[in-house]
C-alpha cells in the first residue's frame, strides 16, 4: 500500500503542498498547536521547520534596522532609551531598558554589540573541555560591569557561569552578585552613605558569523527572582536575520487566498431569439414529503444520503488515540487517519466494517478520553496499551491491498495478530504462572 509511513516525530509534517503560512498562522495563534510542535521539534524554529525564509514577530518586538535583530519588548511598563550610556566611563550600548523593579529602583538591561573577525566561533556545539575553557576565558565580562567612578566601592561575586546551544547560536551566561557602597565624595547625594545590593546577569549570544550580542541585566536583590523571568523571556525572544510582522504575513496570505478563490471571467454569449411560447402541461401533484430520519438514527462517522446512512469518507477523529498522544497533529493519529482514508475506506468490505466499527467505537470513546485527559497516569497507560496496535497495522505498509480479498485477508490476519497480542498472549502467561507458583 502506498503512502502510509511508520509513526515519527516528523511524518507527514510539514506537507509540501501546503502554503507554509498554514502553519504558521497556527503556531502563533493556537496555543495547544505550539506546544505540540516545540514539543516535538526542540532547538528548532516554526519558520525554519516549514521552510519560511522570515522569522514572524508581533508588534511588541524592537526591531534593529542596522544590526539585523529582533526582541521581545518587557511585557509590563518599560522605558527605552536608545543612547544607552552605562556606568563605564565613555562606555555605550546600543540601547537601555528599564522596568520591573522595586519603589526605588529599576530592573534594566544593556544591550551591546561586539564582533569576533576571525573565525573563532565554531558552528557547532561545544565539547566540555571547550565549554569550561570558554566560560573561564570570557568571566571578565562580569568585572567589567564593576563602574568605574569615583566614591563607589564594589564586591563581587559570581554565583553561577552556564553555556547553552540553541539555534546555531552560542550562550554564555554569567549570574552573579554586586554590592556597592557609596561614600561621602559620590556625585548623586541622594544615595551617599548607602549599600546597595544587586543581583546582575551578562549573557553572551555569540553566532558562527562573528557577531556577539551583550545583555548586561541588573535588578534589585528583593525583587530579582520576578525581573529574572521576564529578562529570561528577553533573551529567549532574541533573533537575528530578516523579520516580519505576523500582521504583514497574515494580510498577504489572505490577499493569496482571496485571489486564488476568485473564478476565471466568462464571457456572456451571443444573445438568442427566444422560443415561441409553449403551453404549459397539467400541473402534477407533488408527492407526499418523505420525513428526513432523525439525526440520532445514524451513528458517529456516518451522514444521511439517499435515504440511507452511509459512511461519511472523511470519517471522525480518533478519540482515545488523539487525547493519548496529545494532538490530532501527532504523527500517530495521523498514522491512523492515513489508514482509514488510504486504504481501508477504498474498498467495499472496509467501508462495511469501519460503518460497524464506529456505531460501536463511538458509544464509548468520548468517555475514554475525557478520562485521559483528567487523569495523567491512566493517558500514559492506554499509549502504552495502544503501541501494539499501531506496530501491527505498520505491516501493511509492505503490502498491496488492490482487491476486496487482499483486504479482507490482511484485516483478519491484523486482527487476530492483535487478539494473540492482548489476549492470548497474556493468557498464557498467567496461566504458565499459576502452574509455577500454585
Amino acid at each position: 500500500m502506498i503512502g502510509l509511513m511508520v509513526p515519527s516525530a516528523s511524518a507527514a509534517f510539514p506537507d509540501p503542498d501546503k502554503d507554509p503560512r498554514d502553519y504558521l498562522i497556527r503556531y502563533y495563534t493556537e496555543p495547544d498547536y505550539k506546544d505540540w510542535f516545540d514539543s516535538q521539534f526542540p532547538n528548532t524554529m516554526i519558520e525554519e521547520k516549514v521552510g519560511y525564509p522570515n522569522k514572524i514577530i508581533t508588534d511588541d518586538y524592537y526591531v534593529d534596522p542596522v544590526f539585523e535583530f529582533a526582541v521581545l519588548n518587557p511585557s509590563s511598563t518599560y522605558t527605552f532609551d536608545p543612547i544607552a550610556q552605562s556606568s563605564q566611563q565613555d562606555t555605550y550600548g546600543l540601547f537601555l531598558v528599564n522596568f520591573g523593579g522595586d519603589e526605588d529602583y529599576y530592573a534594566s538591561y544593556i544591550v551591546y554589540y561586539l564582533q569576533s573577525l576571525g573565525d573563532d566561533i565554531p558552528p557547532r556545539e561545544l565539547t566540555q573541555d571547550d565549554i569550561d575553557v570558554t566560560l573561564d576565558a570570557w568571566n571578565f565580562v562580569a568585572w567589567n560591569a564593576i563602574p568605574d567612578e569615583e566614591g563607589v566601592s564594589v564586591q563581587l561575586k559570581i554565583n553561577e557561569q552556564i553555556y547553552d546551544y540553541e539555534y546555531d547560536r552560542h550562550i554564555l551566561r554569567y549570574d552573579f552578585t554586586t554590592s556597592s557602597y557609596y561614600d561621602e565624595s559620590y556625585w548623586q547625594e541622594d544615595i551617599v552613605g548607602q549599600k546597595i545590593v544587586d543581583k546582575n546577569s551578562i549573557v553572551m549570544l555569540m553566532y558562527p558569523n562573528g557577531d556577539i550580542f551583550q545583555f548586561a541585566f541588573s535588578s534589585p536583590a528583593e525583587v530579582y527572582s520576578k525581573d529574572v523571568k521576564e529578562f529570561n523571556k528577553i533573551i529567549k525572544s532574541f533573533y537575528q536575520g530578516k523579520t516580519e510582522k505576523f500582521s504583514d504575513m497574515y494580510e498577504d496570505y489572505l490577499g493569496v487566498q482571496k485571489s486564488e478563490s476568485v473564478p476565471e471571467p466568462t464571457y456572456a454569449p451571443e444573445p438568442v431569439a427566444a422560443p415561441e411560447p409553449v403551453a404549459a402541461p397539467e400541473p402534477v401533484a407533488a408527492p407526499e414529503p418523505v420525513a428526513a430520519p432523525e439525526s440520532d438514527m445514524c451513528g458517529e462517522g456516518t451522514t444521511y444520503k439517499n435515504g440511507q446512512c452511509v459512511q461519511d469518507n472523511r470519517g471522525g477523529g480518533c478519540l482515545i488515540a488523539t487525547a493519548a498522544f496529545g494532538s490530532e497533529m501527532a504523527p500517530q493519529v495521523q498514522f491512523l487517519r492515513e489508514l482509514r482514508d488510504n486504504a481501508v475506506l477504498q474498498t467495499t468490505s472496509g467501508t462495511a466494517f469501519m460503518t460497524g466499527f464506529n456505531q460501536f467505537y463511538y458509544s464509548f470513546s468520548p468517555q475514554i478520553a475525557d478520562y485521559e485527559r483528567e487523569n495523567p497516569v491512566f493517558k500514559e497507560a492506554v499509549k502504552a496499551t495502544l503501541t501494539p496496535l499501531l506496530t501491527s497495522l505498520t505491516l501493511l505498509n509492505y503490502v498491496d491491498v488492490d482487491t476486496e480479498e487482499e483486504m479482507l485477508g490482511y484485516g483478519i490476519g491484523i486482527i487476530l495478530l492483535n487478539v494473540g497480542m492482548y489476549f492470548v498472549a497474556p493468557a498464557v502467561l498467567i496461566i504458565s504462572l499459576k502452574k509455577r507458583f500454585l
